[in-house]
């Protein structure tokens, strides 16, 4: 399983990064850019499902039933022991039922996309942006720690996970600040609810909550690069143009050792 993966808050710019490299340098001879891997209908399925439970609109139940009964069936053709972790931990974790099923797209979602990387023949090393470790953010969302006292309890949880999750070859990790990442979420939450026609629901979003998350994510870090994991680091504030141009660099460097090739990696003339 060949591929690197794009992690940080939700909100830090992940898919921005992914789509700048896409448009900037797509690709070289070790290294691809493949949006295609996404399941693209989820998205109108999961909008869908949020409708049907907020009493909005009448959603088909073949896609009620996909979402919350095809996912464990598919998982444990794949990794029955991290399935089962993280169907427990999502049926434990939300008390909003059309959160957990949220949860559970988005896993299937990164089961469609590492599938694909795995069917692929091509000697190469795809980069992507809704991998496995992105998961441990809606497997263990943040806001069920007391962030005072159980702060064990979240390393705990974050270890549990590390040692189920399948891993990427790297990572790259988007460091954004929390007000940052607050800003966008709220505009990202605001365009979710336009799309439902909810108007009476204002998003708010928990300063405490995305704090910690981030206090959490420096020992996901941490843990990773114990493993052995290459990591980069790139800014969630700089021009994604910037950071997709360090990225080329750290897959350039990364990839001959990952595909056991002799020589360095022939970028592709960039597209227009």
């Amino acid at each position: 399983m060949k591929y690197v993966e794009i992690i940080g808050s939700p909100g830090s710019g992940k898919t921005t990064l992914l789509r700048t490299l896409g448009k900037t340098h797509h690709s070289s001879s070790c290294w691809e850019v493949e949006e295609k891997l996404k399941h693209k209908r989820l998205t109108g399925r999961i909008i869908k499902v949020v409708k049907r439970h907020l009493g909005i609109k009448e959603a088909k139940s073949a896609d009620y039933k996909f979402l919350e009964h095809g996912l464990p069936r598919l998982f444990a053709e794949n990794n029955q022991p991290f399935f089962d972790y993280c169907w427990d931990n999502i049926k434990t974790s939300y008390i909003d039922s059309w959160a957990a099923i949220r949860a559970s797209k988005m896993l299937y979602l990164s089961t469609t996309i590492v599938s694909n990387v795995e069917k692929m023949t091509k000697e190469k090393i795809f980069v992507v942006d809704e991998g496995f470790l992105h998961r441990l953010f809606h497997i263990h969302p943040i806001a069920l720690y007391d962030h005072h006292s159980n702060n064990d309890a979240m390393k705990s949880d974050v270890d549990a996970f590390l040692n189920l999750v399948p891993l990427p070859k790297a990572a790259i990790y988007i460091d954004t600040p929390p007000e940052a990442i607050l800003d966008r979420r709220i505009v990202r939450s605001r365009r979710l609810y336009s799309q439902i026609k909810n108007q009476q629901k204002k998003p708010t979003k928990n300063p405490k909550n995305i704090i910690a998350e981030y206090n959490r994510n420096k020992y996901f870090l941490e843990k990773l690069r114990n493993k052995g994991l290459p990591v980069l680091t790139v800014s969630g504030l700089e021009d994604p143009k910037i950071n997709a141009l360090a990225l080329t660099e750290f897959l350039e460097s990364i990839a001959p050792k990952l595909l056991n090739l002799g020589e360095l990696c022939k970028p592709k003339t960039e597209s227009a």
